[in-house]
């Protein structure tokens, strides 16, 4: 009966259903704020690798450096691992774990009005990157591109298009309307596998003394970690700015690594 329902489908012209974009997307978003919480348990590396480039595309330098991402009695803390591909040894490592320690050790001991505030930065931090994500839907429509695999994972492929009249409320809503990407949304669990955006027009930030140049590309990958999250692999950008008077042509790369659940024993989080 259902092969017969289907050769029936076919020889009407129907199409295969096309899924509700708007609930693939309402779900997606949902599932990267409980990948953020996850997160919170998490301590993780970072490899950022900078290249500058001439006005002919070739590159002229390039830097390194990784850090740490720490969560210390409720809020973030980095600190510097590697520069240039050599790990901190010696003084400099002494150093990054003193200013480590001291830091455990002066919010152990800050005032609860200092917590408080401490603490209600963090949180500022937290609901502005939720509000970022829920107006991702606001901001943009939506087109189904088709499907492709991403890391052996089936996913929808969705085109975002900023929406004429939007006007973001946050640090980073507030570029959407300059915007366009692609999304990789995986079919089994909602997460944004992959995402690819870049810019329709220059964007001017810190009080129009810098601009980032008409089409700065960025990309993100995510990668499963642990059965429990998806975090990011990979994040990528390639942009020409200005700041002040001076140009830029720069790309970065960062390598997301080393993800572990950190615990209330870890020697890591132990004040001296």
């Amino acid at each position: 009966m259902k092969l017969f329902g289907l050769c029936v489908a076919l020889a009407l012209g129907q199409s295969t259903p096309q899924p509700d974009l708007n609930s693939i997307l309402r779900q997606s978003l949902q599932r990267e704020m409980m990948n953020a919480r996850t997160l919170e348990n998490y301590i993780y590396e970072a490899k950022e690798t900078s290249t500058s480039y001439d006005s002919g595309g070739r590159p002229t330098k390039t830097e390194s450096k990784v850090t740490e991402y720490l969560w210390v009695d409720g809020s973030r803390y980095k600190r510097l691992l590697e520069e240039n591909g050599k790990a901190l040894v010696g003084q400099a490592a002494q150093r990054e774990q003193r200013k480590l320690d001291d830091e455990m050790k002066r919010r152990r001991q800050e005032s609860p009005s200092d917590r408080k505030k401490r603490l209600a930065e963090e949180a500022k931090r937290r609901d502005e990157s939720r509000v970022t994500r829920d107006e991702v839907a606001k901001a943009f429509s939506f087109r189904l591109l088709g499907e492709e695999s991403v890391a052996g994972a089936k996913c929808w492929k969705v085109a975002a298009d900023p929406r004429p009249g939007y006007v973001g409320t946050t640090r980073i809503s507030r570029f959407f309307p300059k915007m366009r990407g692609t999304i990789w949304v995986n079919q089994q669990g909602y997460e944004w596998l992959r995402m690819e955006a870049e810019t329709l027009d220059a964007i001017t930030f810190g009080g129009f003394l810098a601009k980032l140049d008409k089409g700065a590309i960025f990309r993100l990958e995510q990668v499963r970690i642990n059965d429990e999250l998806w975090a990011l692999r990979q994040l990528t950008t390639r942009v020409t700015a200005r700041a002040l008077l001076m140009r830029f042509n720069e790309g970065q790369q960062i390598d997301f690594r080393n993800y572990r659940k950190f615990s209330a024993e870890s020697k890591l989080l132990e004040a001296r």
